[in-house]
């Protein structure tokens, strides 16, 4: 692939960039930097107004207001899971089509629009535990189309090949002489 966006979800949410190959770094050394932007559609559907996938506003680590990161790290999964359940649990013990992470689908899919809409790369690839979530990359390719510019759905969503071992892969590989 040409443009390849990779996501982690985890602990944290972050991406990077890579092109024909190479990491895209930026002049600042944040491109990718992902985790702290907006989530976008936080009240309402974009297309059809319905507000069934409303959510409240929420504080980051970072004192910003509603970055993605807070919704879609392992602790916004329990979070949002709570909220709609009233069930206190960590983001490894939620069910995988439950509502709690079928919300952090739709959430996920609205983050990653953006990216496409700015981006358009060839391929996301999730990678992070999260990305373990049984039919997650299959339901985010589905409503990706959705909440993006273009409705061709041009862009492939896939787990990483490796797992959670794709992260310290590709760090090694990246190390002169890796």
């Amino acid at each position: 692939a040409h443009v390849v966006f990779g996501v982690i979800l985890g602990t944290g949410v972050g991406g990077g960039i890579v092109v024909d190959g190479g990491l895209l770094k930026g002049p600042n050394a944040v491109a990718g930097e992902w985790g702290h932007t907006p989530l976008p559609y936080l009240r309402a559907d974009p297309y059809t107004g319905a507000e069934e996938n409303a959510v409240d506003d929420r504080p980051c680590y970072c004192g910003r207001q509603n970055c993605v990161e807070a919704f879609l790290s392992g602790r916004g999964l329990a979070q949002t899971h709570r909220e709609l359940t009233g069930e206190r649990l960590r983001a490894d013990e939620i069910d995988a089509f439950g509502p709690g992470a079928d919300l952090y689908a739709t959430m996920l899919s609205r983050a990653l629009a953006q990216i496409v809409n700015i981006l358009d790369p060839d391929m996301i690839v999730l990678g992070g535990g999260l990305s373990n979530l049984d039919g997650l990359a299959g339901r985010v390719s589905e409503r990706l189309i959705r909440y993006g510019f273009s409705h061709e759905g041009g862009t492939t969503v896939a787990v990483a090949e490796h797992g959670d071992s794709s992260g310290v892969l590709g760090a090694a590989r990246l190390w002169p002489n890796g």
